[in-house]
């Protein structure tokens, strides 16, 4: 006796489950992998990094943060003010020498601190942490340095940690540095990420959401925000959004640059700067 041919509607349901099965597989590696594709941390040694501080002549630091952790770092120059250099996914300590000379040459002196879990400093990166992160670089540079003389200069996902330590600095009450640049961020990661996988329910399980458009109308000191128009990783329509949520911000959208460009660098982002520091 033959068996009998699957039925059409026993098909197509094996079929749906399969694809359901499938699914749920493709959330579930990118619940596991959230971590590191949000924080693709650089791997230098600590004897790779004390090497190349001799070599920029910059002074390593260790700095405590207030959730628990040790964070590595360079103070690089001795100017009367100072820059807080918050430094994309994919970047760090020591991998920045051209932002490093740029605000030198300009007389500042830059301090630049790893995110927790990154080269040198412990920990697990979050967005908890890189806001832990930017209260205890602040803590840092105010060792030295008074309010108005520090500036917060954030890069794609560190313009995320200079925003927040920005609106929490503005709601204290307190001083405020004397202003803020964001280069190459997002209004949102959840957005972001929509953006990116419009085909997977990204706000269901994000765990880091980290809504810089958020903390936009906290902010009480002047802003510059820095976005090159051919930027394909984070659209300048981000800077855009974030613009319009402070207070006191002006948007630079700088053409035929992209995400990986030092926009600061270019003579319409140097002589942007330029204006805020004069401010």
């Amino acid at each position: 006796m033959g068996m009998s041919k699957p039925q059409p509607r026993r098909l197509a349901l094996l079929g749906f489950v399969a694809l359901v099965l499938s699914y749920g597989m493709v959330i579930v590696f990118f619940v596991a992998m959230e971590t590191a594709l949000i924080f693709p941390a650089p791997k230098e040694s600590p004897t790779v990094m004390a090497e190349a501080a001799k070599q920029q002549g910059a002074q390593e630091v260790w700095v405590d943060s207030d959730d628990g952790e040790t964070l590595y770092g360079w103070r690089i120059g001795s100017g009367e003010r100072i820059v807080i250099l918050f430094t994309g996914n994919a970047s760090g300590v020591g991998l920045e020498p051209d932002r490093y000379r740029q605000f030198e040459t300009m007389g500042y002196a830059v301090l630049h601190l790893n995110y927790p879990g990154y080269p040198g400093s412990t920990g697990k990166p979050s967005e908890q942490g890189l806001e832990a992160a930017a209260r205890a670089a602040w803590s840092e540079a105010t060792r030295t340095h008074s309010p108005e003389q520090i500036v917060l200069a954030g890069k794609s996902l560190g313009g995320f940690a200079a925003i927040s330590l920005a609106a929490d600095l503005s709601q204290a009450g307190g001083p405020v540095p004397l202003g803020l640049i964001v280069e190459s961020s997002f209004s949102s990661v959840e957005g972001l990420a929509s953006e990116m996988y419009p085909w997977l329910p990204i706000r269901w399980f994000l765990q880091n959401r980290m809504m810089s458009i958020d903390k936009t109308p906290q902010v009480r000191f002047p802003v510059l925000l820095l976005h090159g128009i051919d930027d394909d990783l984070i659209r300048p329509h981000h800077s855009q959004q974030l613009n319009e949520g402070f207070p006191d911000s002006e948007l630079v959208e700088i053409p035929g640059l992209g995400h990986n460009d030092n926009l600061g660098l270019h003579p319409s982002g140097a002589a942007a700067i330029q204006r805020l520091l004069d401010r």
